[in-house]
């Protein structure tokens, strides 16, 4: 029996956590919120790409849009924070 190897995602983690050991609380803070985002304006959406990774200013733009949809000024264009 052969040991499987471990997918690229998996081999990656341990040296993403030591560069960046918050990306994960970051990443689900921000996923967090677009959600939140979603249930008061569900025409909201977000520009992301399939290897999208969350960084500060993504998050504060999230936080800024979820203010706005707070605050019912988010229209529901479908147009939301773009993710760098």
């Amino acid at each position: 029996m052969q040991a499987a190897e471990p997918d690229e995602e998996e081999s990656r983690r341990p040296l993403e956590e030591f560069l960046d050991p918050i990306a994960e609380a970051r990443a689900a803070a921000y996923y967090g919120t677009v959600a939140r985002i979603h249930r008061l304006d569900p025409g909201y959406a977000t520009l992301t790409s399939p290897d999208f990774r969350s960084t500060e200013a993504s998050l504060e733009g999230a936080r800024g849009d979820l203010a706005k949809a707070q605050a019912g000024r988010v229209p529901g264009s479908g147009v939301g924070a773009v993710g760098k």
